[in-house]
């Protein structure tokens, strides 16, 4: 067996004189701490932001990117600098992930109301009403449900995104292939628009792994930022193909004995996970309709 500790270097807290007041309000007030400070990554972006400059912030998770971009912009809107932003997500359940995060950022600046989710399948007024919001948060797909539509819903909403002043890529690094070739296009339909009737439009990209085809996407400065995670211990057992099924079961079994209700054991392979299965399914006398045994683990 061979242990091994990952250590991480934590991000710097940044000194209290460089922080405007407007952003260490709202921080706090979401935090709901009066003691605290925006990280160094943290505050740099702040700073850009208020600029009118883009910004591509490059941070693994537990860093702080989503409040980084969020609370300059949240502030640029309660000052009314701005009217309208858009978040966008590669999947639906990071949108729903972070839609709280938004929720209260909101509350504290008074625009409670003021957040719209845009959703593939909504009439042509309901459309309307969420892009009346000056907070939105789409995907990708469900902004192009509406291209597949009609010619309406198409204009409608390229119209009513070229009025957005600012756009947030969160997790950045998960767009790629196709789904980077797409974002690129619709990114590039929304700024010749705008050209034309006169607006300028900015993109903020945040993301883990920054790659030479999202840095296209903007002009910014990158800003690297540091994750606050703890140190993380690995252990590596030397173990034969036929025994690791065992060290599993092993592990489950300690962990249920200790009161663990649930447990999600991950395996590399299918038949790893199949053995798996059937070293801890249900037994012939359980008291699970035997149509149903199979389907039911012990974890």
């Amino acid at each position: 067996m061979i242990r091994a500790i990952v250590q991480n270097t934590r991000p710097i807290f940044e000194n209290k004189r460089r922080v405007r007041k407007e952003h260490l309000i709202l921080l706090r007030s979401y935090l709901g701490r009066e003691d605290v400070l925006p990280f160094e990554h943290q505050n740099d972006v702040f700073h850009i932001i208020s600029k009118d400059k883009e910004v591509m912030l490059t941070a693994g998770t537990a860093s702080g990117k989503t409040l980084a971009v969020a609370i300059p912009l949240f502030c640029k809107l309660q000052q009314g600098k701005i009217s309208k932003v858009l978040f966008m997500y590669p999947t639906v359940a990071l949108l729903e992930d972070q839609r709280g995060v938004m929720e209260s950022l909101a509350e504290a600046i008074g625009f409670s109301n003021q957040i719209g989710q845009i959703q593939g399948g909504m009439s042509r007024s309901e459309l309307i009403q969420c892009l009346s919001k000056r907070i939105l948060l789409a995907t990708p797909d469900e902004i192009y449900w509406f291209f597949r539509k009609n010619v309406k819903y198409n204009a409608l909403l390229l119209y009513r995104l070229c009025q957005v002043d600012e756009f947030v890529l969160d997790e950045a690094h998960l767009f790629n292939g196709l789904m980077l070739k797409n974002f690129e296009h619709l990114w590039r339909r929304i700024k010749t628009l705008a050209n034309f009737i006169g607006r300028t439009l900015r993109l903020h990209i945040l993301t883990a792994t920054p790659t030479r085809a999202l840095q296209c996407l903007n002009n910014a400065k990158q800003i690297c930022g540091k994750s606050k995670c703890c140190d993380v211990q690995v252990e590596f057992h030397s173990s034969s193909l036929r025994n690791r099924v065992e060290c599993f079961v092993s592990a489950v079994d300690e962990t249920l004995n200790k009161g663990c209700h649930k447990v999600l054991v991950i395996c590399n392979s299918a038949r790893m996970a199949h053995q798996l299965f059937e070293k801890c399914k249900v037994n012939e006398s359980s008291a699970i309709p035997v149509e149903h045994r199979l389907k039911f683990l012990r974890c």
